[in-house]
């Protein structure tokens, strides 16, 4: 990728911003000189500049992908270390995201992981299925998670390649929301048909959802997402447009502009409120030379420096304003995720160490998908044994008021419904388990 990022071509911009033919400026000659008296200044800076620029870039910290595992690293690229062992091929955690307070995320098949900065796992979830745009009930591997910044919540995805009848088969993703504390039906917060989920508040997220609904605002329990704005708005030659996040004030966003080989880094200044109103359309301000693999924009929690993913690693520039230069931070990472939480520089001692279980024999549920006949929940066999195992039957993914046994009798308004039941394994020490089983729909 470039070391120097211009002011991306205006070639076609639509509305109010100035158009210029296969982006060359009204006045080429000034702007020739002023790109040789960049190179020139920048030749003469640079080493000054990358002193600046690594004690501008220590705030918070970033974690990543590297080698199928999780791994962190302060915002200047110091201090690099794995928050996770064992991730492979076969088995790769991916989508980690941080807390504010350093409270790690990261996913690993069907279930998303609660942990510190050294790997020591705290909680652990198995997200409920979600219903798609087909009406499809869709469940296990992650596709994407996210936590937000105060640690109260998690965004996830499931993506999937679906055919339903009488609909036709295509990638089909939707978005749902959790409590970080406790898994909460998915009509608490409400689900979203889009990706790629970032947060812009603890309480109002990011999505995108492809052609004609390429960036959305989702506040969480208030409906549907609602439309900013495409591509298409802003040029006549449009291309893709997601994975976007904004800055932590709400003054810019970034996104992954195109595709393929096409592929580039966007970033505008926000024009009006993102963080609680409706925003207008942004303005461009600067992006990326294109390439396969450039993606995963992340801004510093200050809004100063944006990290992006490319093939041979994960790049920052340090210059948002200017379109500055892009060097090198993290090589071989990817999934980037920058957070206001400082590097922990020593491994917290717990008076108890935890532990996991494990799982001799899977819970199940027993029993006839008929009105009239009686469920049964097991828990299933766990090493050591638990000592607590609560249950909770829900209906369409949502709790059913008292039915809190390891029985439950299914009632006419069960008929066509599907029933399901959370299970929670809790022993002192040991990481909470809870499993979600979903039962057949109901006759």
């Amino acid at each position: 990728m470039s070391a120097l990022h211009l002011h991306p071509p205006v070639t076609n911009v639509k509305g109010n911003y100035v158009m210029h033919r296969k982006g060359l400026p009204a006045s080429l000659g000034s702007m020739l000189a002023l790109a040789v008296a960049a190179v020139v200044l920048a030749v003469m800076v640079v080493a000054s500049a990358a002193q600046v620029a690594h004690a501008a870039a220590g705030s918070g910290s970033i974690v990543y992908i590297k080698g199928y595992n999780v791994w962190i690293a302060r915002g200047d690229g110091s201090g690099q270390r794995a928050v996770t062992t064992g991730g492979s091929f076969a088995s790769p955690w991916h989508s980690p995201s941080q807390s504010d307070a350093g409270l790690v995320v990261a996913v690993q098949g069907s279930l998303v992981y609660q942990m510190d900065q050294w790997g020591t796992v705290k909680r652990t979830l198995d997200p409920p299925q979600l219903t798609n745009s087909a009406g499809q009930p869709m469940d296990g591997n992650i596709a994407q998670a996210t936590i937000a910044p105060d640690g109260s919540k998690i965004a996830y995805t499931y993506t999937q390649y679906t055919c339903p009848i009488g609909a036709s088969c295509q990638w089909r993703s939707v978005t749902g929301y959790t409590d970080t504390t406790a898994l909460v039906p998915a009509s608490k917060y409400g689900t979203t048909y889009f990706d790629d989920p970032s947060w812009v508040t603890n309480s109002r997220a990011l999505v995108s959802g492809g052609y004609l609904f390429q960036i959305n605002l989702h506040d969480l329990g208030r409906g549907q997402a609602s439309h900013w704005f495409d591509d298409s708005d802003i040029y006549a030659d449009d291309t893709d447009l997601g994975n976007a996040e904004v800055s932590r004030d709400g003054q810019l966003l970034a996104a992954v502009r195109g595709y393929g080989d096409d592929q580039q880094i966007i970033w505008y200044r926000v024009e009006g409120n993102a963080r609680t109103g409706s925003p207008g359309l942004p303005e461009p301000m600067c992006w990326t030379q294109t390439g396969r693999g450039i993606t995963n924009p992340t801004w510093s929690p200050d809004g100063t420096a944006l990290a992006i993913e490319q093939p041979e690693g994960i790049e920052i520039t340090r210059d948002v304003q200017h379109c500055g230069a892009i060097p090198m931070a993290l090589p071989g990472g990817s999934e980037p995720a920058w957070s206001n939480a400082q590097l922990s520089t020593r491994r917290p001692v717990a008076p108890t160490t935890i532990k996991r279980f494990t799982a001799k024999k899977k819970p199940k549920v027993i029993g006839k998908p008929k009105v009239g006949k009686t469920l049964r929940a097991t828990a299933g066999s766990w090493s050591p044994s638990p000592k607590s195992v609560t249950f909770q039957w829900t209906r369409d993914g949502k709790r059913i008021a008292g039915a809190t046994k390891a029985k439950y009798k299914l009632k006419k308004k069960d008929r066509r419904h599907r029933i399901g039941v959370q299970i929670t394994i809790k022993r002192a020490a040991y990481v909470t388990v809870v499993k979600t089983i979903k039962f057949k729909r109901i006759r």
